[in-house]
């Protein structure tokens, strides 16, 4: 969601859950089949890593106007995100920083997988425009409308 003055704010409308000092990790299994990170999709213990690893869909999504598997049917997408994680995307004109940036958030061992913190840092991050950009970006496209 990208607000008139360009700050941006990632949103999910599905199902969350809270997760505490006391209560670090979950092991519910529910979510969009698509998105659903390898230790959600095994029952494993699982806490915001699995969050890390749907923003990563999010850029793949982006990148190819679709999730991975989406042609297959729900439990064969799951079966086929925790055997053989994520494929590449289709399309390949984009920056090796964004292409490092989306592999980081898709690393099938969630230890592996960054945190929020450290994204922040990431180079392809480092490089974005300001929020002022946006806004400009915001007002154009509600002229439009």
């Amino acid at each position: 969601m990208i607000k008139s003055d360009g700050s941006i704010k990632l949103t999910d409308f599905g199902f969350s859950k809270q997760l505490t000092l006391d209560i670090k990790k979950r092991n519910t299994v529910v979510g969009t089949p698509y998105w659903m990170a390898p230790e959600l999709i095994r029952g494993q213990l699982y806490d915001t890593k699995v969050d890390i690893w749907s923003f990563g869909l999010l850029i793949y999504e982006l990148l190819d106007g679709d999730p991975p598997y989406i042609n297959f049917p729900p439990l064969r997408a799951l079966f086929l995100i925790s055997t053989k994680g994520i494929p590449p995307p289709k399309t390949i004109n984009w920056s090796q920083q964004l292409l490092e940036f989306k592999d980081s958030c898709l690393a099938k061992i969630p230890e592996e997988r960054p945190t929020a913190i450290h994204l922040s840092t990431h180079p392809f991050l480092l490089c974005s425009c300001q929020p002022l950009e946006f806004a400009d970006l915001v007002a154009l496209a509600r002229r439009k409308l």
